[in-house]
């Protein structure tokens, strides 16, 4: 009898192995088989490891938004197809009752039970991003996310979207690309593009650790690290080819099966405004016809850019241009600035030529954007009709307001034809790229600028006058990286620059005497561009003293006049001390007049790799250039020539932009392929303009291609290519 007492009351199923209990507890509701945890010290884990999931019931229930008693869960697997009827189960039933959960993985797809009716109406978008409950595991411990069978849906992308974006210590989410078709047209491929063009695009407000990679059958295939700038750089630029490539074969096999799937739409209405914040605001715009969801989305994105020339027709009257530039102000006023819904605005753009016709609204606007806590701000009020390389001198056609001097948050400031106060930019600390045009700039204007905002790093100067003595680019500690100065007149031909840790310098107009007070250690690129410059006489030195002084720069950009000028001065052949180039671009028009310069250029580079002629035509010749002596082209490339080091050691790409076949550019890159010992690419991309003496496309292309045979090369790896 006792020994059938203790037979009785002994724990058969505790006996048996794992394995057998998982695969008992499987035909157990979940729900069920999770509250098994709580009977045995065995069973706390074995419902974690059954594989028959059915989380839809769980929505069903009578009380629990989770276990009575949590569990000490650290990898949870679900199997699960992500339906939105599974949402309360993964949410708040198993993740709120796992607080120390730190590995994820969830195992798409599983089947939907055909016979579930769900209580109630659920909309996934509003489930993920409304009146979300922030679980103690995703703030403190969930580290690996991990997706099997990945299809891009939309369900897909709103869970790991809300997982990415809250949880704060989230190190790793791994993407396995699902193997099969979807029947809408949906592949791996398709999957690949959106995991990398929609989803990771919304690791803006991620965990600065975060990585998230993907693996397709064959392995490892894409990872991104966390970089808010590097995950939106290209994005509005390559979002209309993405639409195209990513979405059109499934959308019509979807219309084929008489279904539809709309990625895009299924989107939070925060993650479409950020990303079409990276579209052209008139785009952004258009998208409102697209569907009711989209109707409002562009009202709030943070990146507005109000241009006139997308309301005015250039070849209008002047009363219609008037009519039409009404229309477009009551468009950024009343349809816009109206309606804006976005709480603050990063960068804020007016394009517009009148604003003295329009000033209420003009100073509206600004207003508005400043209010907005804007921190990029351009105002460019000049006149389309006005001519670059012109030499009249514009004014400002309005004054800047006097509220935007009180506001601390610049980051970005442009003002063309926006007159200014300098000593009223004391406000200004945190600005780091001020640009500067159509203006006319006051005595000292430049250095109070530069000392009231000592983190500046770009400066741009354009068709800026009457700068008074000379151009001051300098200040203790100055931080600045990129300095452009084009086409500005000055009072004096002086410029003054003490900048150390300058990277860019470009500058175009009149030959000036510069001055580089400091050593330039860090500078990488310049361009240079005299085209502004008349007179020949006393220039040529002054040319070879800014070459020398930009000995460190690795790319080097110089135009036609340099090229016809610099050989005239006290030393014709070359600079004394060599340049530190890697990449020149030559800014030419094939001219015999300016095969000494081009001579001078490449000596003057010894460590030379790429060389780029960027092939002007007639319109790079100035005509009041007498060559000192007569020149014969094939005899000064093909007599007495001097092989420079740079073609024998270091030159391995030729590109020819704006080719036309003409005998000089035959003559030039003959010299180039035939003593080119270390030469490994020439490009010639073909002119598309006709020459005006029955040259055309078609004509280069034969010349380029009759090149290819008849010129001896002197480099064995040589590639020709015709673009």
């Amino acid at each position: 009898m006792a020994d059938k007492r203790n037979n009785s009351s002994s724990d058969i199923i505790s006996g048996l192995p794992c394995e057998l209990l998982c695969y008992t507890f499987g035909f157990l509701p979940l729900k069920d088989a999770a509250r098994t945890s709580v009977l045995s010290t065995k069973f706390q884990h074995i419902w974690c490891g059954i594989d028959r999931v059915d989380l839809q019931a769980i929505s069903i229930r009578e009380e629990p938004l989770s276990l009575l008693e949590t569990l000490n869960v650290r990898h949870l697997i679900l199997k699960t197809c992500s339906h939105l009827f599974q949402f309360d189960g993964i949410c708040r039933f198993v993740l709120k009752s796992c607080p120390l959960l730190e590995i994820l993985t969830i195992n798409n797809p599983v089947r939907i039970f055909p016979d579930y009716v769900p209580p109630f109406e659920l909309n996934p978008e509003e489930f993920w991003t409304k009146n979300l409950i922030i679980l103690s595991c995703m703030e403190t411990s969930l580290k690996v996310v991990e997706v099997f069978g990945f299809q891009g849906t939309g369900n897909e992308v709103l869970m790991l979207q809300y997982m990415i974006l809250f949880e704060s210590v989230l190190e790793e989410v791994n993407l396995y690309l699902s193997e099969e078709d979807d029947g809408y047209g949906g592949n791996r491929e398709n999957y690949r593009k959106i995991d990398e063009w929609i989803l990771q695009r919304n690791i803006e407000r991620a965990s600065h650790k975060l990585s998230i990679s993907i693996y397709s059958r064959e392995g490892y295939v894409y990872e991104v690290k966390y970089n808010s700038a590097a995950a939106c750089a290209q994005f509005g630029f390559q979002f209309g080819k993405f639409l195209d490539e990513s979405l059109s074969q499934k959308n019509m096999a979807a219309k084929r099966n008489n279904s539809s799937r709309d990625i895009i739409s299924s989107l939070s209405c925060e993650l479409l405004s950020y990303i079409f914040g990276f579209l052209p605001f008139k785009e952004v715009a258009r998208t409102s016809v697209l569907s009711t969801k989209f109707r409002h989305i562009w009202r709030g994105i943070d990146r507005i850019d109000l241009q006139e020339n997308h309301f005015i027709q250039e070849n209008e009257t002047e009363r219609n241009k008037m009519n039409q530039r009404r229309e477009f102000i009551n468009f950024a006023f009343h349809c816009w600035s109206k309606k804006c819904t976005a709480k603050t605005i990063y960068a804020f753009s007016l394009t517009f030529s009148r604003p003295r016709n329009f000033y209420v609204e003009t100073y509206y606007l600004i207003r508005f954007s400043v209010a907005r806590n804007v921190k990029a701000l351009t105002l460019d009020f000049h006149d389309p009709i006005w001519r670059e390389d012109g030499l009249e001198n514009h004014g400002g056609v309005f004054d800047l307001p006097v509220f935007v001097y009180s506001y601390q948050g610049f980051e970005s400031l442009k003002l063309f034809s926006c007159n200014f106060l300098a000593s009223e930019f004391r406000n200004f600390t945190a600005l780091k790229e001020l640009s500067l045009g159509w203006i006319q700039l006051g005595p000292n204007s430049v250095r109070t600028v530069l000392m009231y905002c000592p983190l500046l790093e770009s400066f741009n100067l354009k068709k800026c006058w009457s700068i008074h003595e000379r151009l001051d680019i300098s200040r203790p500690n100055l931080r600045l990286k990129y300095l452009v100065v084009d086409r500005c007149n000055f009072l004096s031909g002086l410029v003054r620059i003490q900048a150390p840790n300058l990277r860019f310098f470009k500058y175009g107009g009149k030959a000036a005497r510069f001055n580089f007070e400091s050593r330039l250690t860090y500078m990488q690129e310049a361009e240079l561009d005299f085209g502004q410059q008349s007179e020949f006489s006393g220039v040529a030195d002054l040319l070879y003293d800014l070459l020398d002084q930009l000995f460190s720069v690795r790319v080097l950009t110089v135009c036609s006049f340099l090229l016809q000028v610099i050989p005239i001065g006290e030393e014709p052949t070359g600079l004394l001390k060599t340049l530190n180039v890697r990449h020149l671009t030559l800014k030419t028009s094939m001219r015999s007049f300016e095969f000494d310069g081009t001579i001078f250029m490449i000596k003057s580079c010894p460590l030379l790799e790429a060389l780029t002629i960027n092939n002007l035509g007639p319109a790079g010749i100035f005509p009041d250039d007498v060559p000192p002596f007569e020149l014969d082209p094939e005899e000064f490339w093909t007599n007495n020539l001097i092989v420079h080091r740079c073609i024998k050691t270091s030159l391995k790409v030729v590109e020819v932009l704006g080719f036309r076949g003409t005998g000089n550019e035959i003559l030039m890159l003959q010299y180039l392929i035939s003593f080119g010992s270390v030469l490994e690419e020439v490009n010639l991309y073909l002119s598309e303009e006709d020459d005006g003496y029955g040259g055309n496309s078609e004509k280069y292309l034969q010349i380029a291609e009759s090149m290819q045979h008849d010129i001896q090369r002197a480099s064995h790896k040589l590639r020709i290519s015709i673009y």
